[in-house]
């Protein structure tokens, strides 16, 4: 006899509860990255592109890549580190 007994409804439930939690998340994530190519674009006339990258803490890569309107954006994982000139 197992010592830990479980049924499969309770897994599950468990299953879909954590896909549910995993969608939210994703989702909250992809609005942020929404919003803030938006603001991006909104500042497209206002400031130098690498003005923006700066404020914001992005590549200049990726400034341009949403201000050329690129279907697919990636953000590279490595944060941004802005170096001035002296």
């Amino acid at each position: 006899m197992l010592l830990g007994e479980w049924k499969l409804e309770e897994a599950m439930e468990y299953k879909e509860q954590k896909g549910r939690e995993e969608g939210r998340k994703e989702g909250r994530e992809e609005g942020k990255l929404l919003e803030r190519e938006k603001m991006i674009y909104a500042l497209k006339g206002v400031l130098a592109s690498e003005v923006i990258a700066e404020k914001f803490q992005l590549s200049l890569e990726y400034v341009l890549a949403v201000l050329s309107g690129a279907s697919v954006v990636s953000e590279p994982e490595v944060p941004y580190n802005v170096k001035k000139k002296e």
